[in-house]
């Protein structure tokens, strides 16, 4: 299923039409990348299947989805919302930076959208995390920062360069 899922991101990057100096460098760490967004809950040992106990497929996944925005869990400590929210924009915050040099804007957020959605799908189905649209709207966030960061860093050496 993982590799369904690059393969489908690669066919999409091929789209967006990434002119690279070096094309195998950036798909090897384009891939890497990848792969650590779909692995990191297995990495850190998530696995959310016993929480919802015995239910059926359908009913954990139903439990494990949150399609509400800015709906949040106030009975979990603060330092784990605090280190949630970091890790979830530090997630996406290379591919804004990796993005901005490659595509447009518009495509950029498209290509976020897909990989976004996809690994939160992903790690739902394998009940390795949970789909949360508060996650999907951490990454924009975060991709933001990350194209922004490589804007700022654009200027800097032009005007360095003047």
């Amino acid at each position: 299923m993982i590799i369904y899922h690059l393969e489908f991101i690669f066919q999409v990057v091929e789209r967006l039409k990434i002119n690279m100096k070096n094309k195998k460098i950036t798909h090897i760490i384009i891939l890497l990348y990848i792969v650590l967004l779909f692995a990191y809950p297995y990495i850190l040992g998530r696995n959310v299947s016993d929480i919802n106990g015995s239910l059926p497929f359908f009913d954990k996944i139903a439990q494990n989805t949150n399609l509400i925005p800015f709906n949040f869990n106030y009975d979990i400590n603060l330092d784990i919302i605090v280190k949630n929210v970091a890790l979830k924009l530090l997630l996406f915050v290379p591919f804004g930076m990796i993005m901005k040099k490659e595509v447009t804007f518009k495509q950029g957020i498209c290509a976020l959208l897909l990989l976004s959605i996809c690994k939160e799908i992903f790690h739902l189905v394998t009940f390795a995390g949970y789909f949360d649209i508060n996650d999907i709207l951490l990454y924009i966030v975060g991709y933001l920062i990350g194209w922004y960061l490589k804007i700022g860093n654009s200027q800097k050496k032009l005007s360095h360069n003047k």
